[in-house]
This record gives structure tokens, C-alpha cells and sequence, in this order.
């Protein structure tokens, strides 16, 4: 399975793309298992758990005010402090930056931000299928790798990702998607589909037993 996603990657380094952004982020707040504390250790208190919070919101808040300035750059560091705190509001103002921004580098960072989160909704899976379409081909593969990283994180049980094979299989009849995507999902659709039917044939030159 992950020779496509590879393939992807070598194809999105040869055309130029630039190096993901750094990002760094943010420990999480849950407290470590009571054995693992030492003495003199203790448990955040209920008002500090309180603070730690605001303070994540904050961060938000001020990352989404920075998505609409006219500073290219400004909104590029905002797309990547959304991906270290990953709220259903950062989500779908990633969502909406990958599709909507008018600057290519900020929806390709969007792209790379929704990538390092645990999980995806249904509106950003269609949003990641619609930039499939972006007129920059940087856009379309990172969006690609974005789309096809989460699907492989998911068992092939779950509802989602039987749901996402069924996006791939209507994507691929439609005559607007770029040969370069079109290549990738014929190759991962059939990556994922279990072998049938096989038939094994007998080595050449060898006679059947009788």
C-alpha cells in the first residue's frame, strides 16, 4: 500500500515542491498515569486544565484572524499553528483555505496542515477531493498525499474508508480530473482491491499430472 503514497511523494519532490514547513506541536494536556509519577509530582489542577484551554482557544482564534490578511507569509504561519491545535474550527478553516485562497504556497501549506491530524470530517475529505482539481499540480499532490495518507490510516472495515474508495471509483469516470491524479487513484484503487479469481498455471515446460 505505501509504494503509492511514495510514488506520490517522488513525484511531488520532482516537481519542485518546497520542503514542509516545520511545525511544532503543542504537548498535550493529558496527564501522565499515576504510577508514572515521582515523588514530589502532581496532577494539573482543574483551574490550570481551565487556563490551558483558554489558552488554546486564544491561539485559535488569533491564527484564524491571521488567515485573513493581505501578508501572504501571516497566513502561511497561520495555517500551520491551526495544524497544533486540532479543533473542528481549525479544521474547517483549513478546509476553507485549501479551497478558497488565492495565493497557491497558503492552499499547498493547508494541504500539509490537515495531514498531521488524527482524523478527518466528511466536509474536509470533500474539500481534499475537490482540490484534487487545483490548477497547480503542487496543490493537487499535496492534496492527493493528504487524501491517501488518512485513507491508509484506516482499517478497511471502516465505514470511511469504504466510503472514500467509492469517492476514487466516481472520481475516475469524470472527464475534468488531471491525468496526473487520474495515474494515482487508478493505481491506489487497484492497490486496494483484493486479488480474485487467480488462476495459477503450471511452469513452462512442465506436464500436468495425470
Amino acid at each position: 500500500m505505501q509504494k503509492y503514497l511514495l510514488a506520490i511523494a517522488s513525484i511531488i519532490a520532482a516537481s519542485g515542491c518546497v520542503t514542509k514547513p516545520a511545525i511544532s506541536v503543542k504537548p498535550t494536556a493529558s496527564p501522565p498515569p499515576p504510577e508514572l509519577l515521582g515523588h514530589g509530582t502532581r496532577l494539573p489542577t482543574a483551574e490550570e486544565l481551565a487556563q490551558e484551554k483558554a489558552f488554546d482557544s486564544r491561539q485559535v482564534t488569533q491564527a484564524i484572524e491571521k488567515l485573513s490578511s493581505a501578508d501572504v507569509h501571516q497566513r502561511i504561519v497561520a495555517t500551520e499553528t491551526l495544524s497544533a491545535y486540532q479543533t473542528p474550527e481549525s479544521e474547517r478553516q483549513l478546509s476553507e483555505t485549501l479551497l478558497n485562497d488565492d495565493n497557491a504556497q497558503v492552499r499547498q501549506t493547508a494541504a500539509q496542515s490537515l495531514a498531521l491530524f488524527k482524523d478527518l470530517s466528511d466536509p474536509t475529505l470533500n474539500a481534499l477531493f475537490k482540490a484534487l482539481r487545483d490548477d497547480v499540480e503542487k496543490n493537487r499532490q499535496e492534496s492527493l498525499y493528504t487524501l491517501l495518507n488518512f485513507t491508509l490510516r484506516l482499517t478497511t472495515d471502516n465505514n470511511k474508508y469504504r466510503h472514500i474508495l467509492d469517492i476514487i471509483r466516481t472520481e475516475l469516470n469524470s472527464a475534468s480530473l488531471h491525468p496526473d491524479i487520474r495515474r494515482s487513484l487508478t493505481a491506489f484503487i487497484k492497490d486496494q482491491e483484493p486479488v480474485q479469481n487467480v488462476i495459477f498455471s503450471a511452469p513452462f515446460g512442465t506436464q500436468p499430472d495425470h
